[in-house]
Parts: structure tokens; sequence; C-alpha cells
């Protein structure tokens, strides 16, 4: 995927350019999580996993501390929390990838 970043802020900028960056698979979960988030850039997953943790690590993700669903044992995580510009640009450029399918 080829984008335009030169309007975004330079902290987002440099946050796209570590996302390219990843592991194939830590970018399928990235991508996932940028694609089930909300309009408050939380995202729901149901596991710890290594990924997770390197994202975490990345600063990619944030987990949110305040919300647990213990019953079904999911976690939410805030995504692209330091660069908001660029989480709004792949989410509505995903949302318009899927609107011409």
């Amino acid at each position: 995927m080829k984008i335009d970043i030169s309007y975004l802020p330079k902290r987002d900028q440099d946050v796209y350019q570590q996302l390219t960056e990843l592991p194939l698979n830590e970018k399928k979960l990235l991508w996932m999580l940028i694609k089930n988030s909300n309009k408050d850039h939380t995202s729901m997953y149901h596991m710890l996993n290594k990924e997770i943790r390197s994202l975490i690590e990345k600063e990619m993700i944030t987990k949110n501390d305040l919300y647990v669903d213990k019953k079904r044992n999911r976690y939410s995580f805030f995504v692209l929390q330091s660069a908001p510009y660029l989480m709004r640009y792949l989410r509505n450029y995903m949302l318009r990838e899927s609107d011409k399918n």
C-alpha cells in the first residue's frame, strides 16, 4: 500500500516509517486492530501474545488498563495513540477500500 504522508505531522510520519519496518505478522495484527477500532481509536483483542507485547514495546499500541473483559478474556488497546492523524488516515483508507469491494 502506497500512501502520501507528506501532509501529516512529522511525528506521524516517523510512526508510519516505523510501521513499514514491522515484521509481517505484527503488521497484520496492527492492521486488524486499526480495522476493528472505534471512533476513539480503541480496539479489543483476546490475548496478550508476543506480537501484542512487541507492538506495546514499540509504542504502536497502548494497553487500556481501565477496561478488561474478564468474561471473554479480551483486552482493550489504544491504537497508534501517538499518531492520531495517521490513525485517522489509515482507518479512512481502509473504509474506502472496503466500500470499493
